[in-house]
């Protein structure tokens, strides 16, 4: 019953910490799921809104191309020529602009697309900001000056805004013989631009793409205004290039992209529900409903877990409770049949008891008689060990007078030999310098000897080499 009741938790335990795992990763991987879906479409909407911008883009790059032509027109260059002769506007230099006229009324007639005119208006004016030709004479009028850009050098799109709409233009600057003399003006329809590359063709979808010429004026056409997000609420600066920003309109969660497009001075920005784009069920509803549901399932596991588990707890308590009943008549024969074999026992224990003591007064008597041997014989190994010690401290004392007394008797011979042999030196030498002591008076010797004879008599007279013969 231990045993099991012991296993019992534990098997639940582990069940239980594996479901909640396997629960637990399944809910991450729905949830990493969803996350890069939600990637993957924001990536599809940029680069649907990139692949419009680039349309747009090669778009405005035909149009400066076209500017760029008009331009070189030899029409204008007559003009300037003329004027350079001296001609007036009244004698004979206005008709110079006919030319430059057709060739921009012309530009506006034939740059189509699917029939719609690119071109609204095209003019030219001189560098004193003097308008000199105008394809639309009812257009309306600007203080020219503003226009020119004598410091440019290219052509280039302008956006710019009139309180109402957008106006794009392409403008380039004019150069007459390496002077700047004035400058062609192109306006651009906004409403070919959205309509041909901007507009989305789904009628249904939410999408509303912006044109933001960098003064936080957006361009959307009549037919988008009733169902477009007013530019009121958001502010377009917070809507970075390359990255989604979210903000809310009437409960509505929106998402916006931006995407600039390609030498212009303004770019697109695509504004659409983030249902669009994630559905309707967001990664962390769907990770919670996900979670909850897990929870009411793993709940349940466990509730039908401990159901059983009590179930497996009472059966194995009630077959344990059999196996006890037996296992206890088995001790109780086992506990008669061990009171019997206890019972021989003492009996045999008793005997052993009485055979014991006899035993025992036999051993102690032989005991006491090795006693009382091994005393005697312990007393008669004491005088032994007596007298051995004795007899060897005697003979180590021997020994050790005997050693130096033997060393001095060996060493008296060869000093009686060595003193023999310096007595008869210090003789000789004694004689040697007597002799030399008397021929020293009538007779010349080297200093050198001299000083040895001197000193050696010196030597003798400071040791008493006398007195050290007579006592050796």
């Amino acid at each position: 019953m231990k045993t099991l009741s012991g296993r019992m938790p534990l098997a639940l335990a582990v069940t239980g910490v594996t479901l909640v795992v396997f629960i637990g990763f399944l809910l991450i991987s729905i949830y990493l799921s969803q996350v890069d879906l939600q990637k993957t479409a924001i990536e599809r909407l940029m680069h649907d809104t990139e692949k419009t911008a680039t349309a747009v883009s090669y778009f405005c790059t035909e149009r400066r191309s076209d500017v760029k032509n008009l331009a070189m027109a030899r029409a204008i260059d007559i003009f300037f020529e003329n004027r350079a002769l001296g001609m007036t506007m009244d004698y004979g230099l206005r008709a110079s602009l006919v030319g430059v006229s057709d060739r921009t009324s012309r530009l506006v007639k034939e740059r189509k697309i699917s029939g719609d005119r690119i071109y609204t208006r095209v003019v030219f004016i001189d560098d004193g900001g003097r308008l000199l030709v105008d394809s639309d004479r009812k257009g309306r009028e600007y203080i020219w000056k503003s226009f020119l850009t004598p410091e440019g050098k290219d052509a280039t799109i302008i956006c710019r805004h009139n309180g109402k709409s957008l106006i794009i233009m392409a403008s380039i600057p004019y150069y007459f013989k390496g002077e700047y003399a004035g400058q062609i003006i192109a306006w651009i329809s906004p409403e070919v631009i959205y309509k041909h590359f901007i507009k989305i063709g789904d009628v249904s979808s939410k999408r509303v793409v912006y044109v933001d010429c960098g003064e936080d004026y957006f361009y959307l056409p009549a037919d988008l205004r009733s169902r477009a997000v007013s530019s009121a609420l958001f502010d377009p600066a917070d809507v970075k290039i390359g990255e989604a920003h979210s903000f809310k309109v009437a409960g509505v969660e929106m998402l916006a992209l931006r995407v600039p497009v390609e030498d212009t001075p303004f770019s697109l920005i695509t504004v659409l529900p983030v249902s669009d784009v994630f559905g309707h069920t967001s990664p962390w509803y769907l990770l919670l409903v996900t979670g909850v549901l897990a929870v009411v399932i793993l709940g349940g596991g466990v509730f039908v877990l401990r159901i059983n588990a009590r179930n497996l707890v009472l059966g194995a308590r009630f077959d344990e409770a059999k196996r006890r009943e037996e296992e206890i008549a088995e001790k109780n024969v086992l506990l008669e049949e061990e009171i019997f074999m206890r019972q021989r026992a003492e009996e045999q224990l008793k005997e052993y008891s009485v055979n014991l003591e006899k035993m025992v007064r036999e051993r102690t008597a032989k005991l006491e008689n090795a006693l009382n041997d091994l005393q005697e014989t312990q007393a008669q190994l004491v005088q032994s060990e007596k007298m051995a010690s004795v007899g060897q401290l005697a003979a180590g004392v021997a020994h050790e007078i005997n050693n130096p007394t033997g060393f001095v008797s060996s060493n008296l011979t060869t000093l009686s030999d060595y003193q023999s042999d310096i007595i008869t030196l210090i003789k000789e030498y004694r004689k040697l310098i007597a002799n030399l002591k008397e021929r020293m008076a009538g007779e010349e010797f080297s200093a050198s000897i001299l000083e040895q004879v001197y000193r050696i008599t010196s030597l003798e007279a400071d040791a008493d080499i006398d007195f050290i013969l007579d006592d050796i």
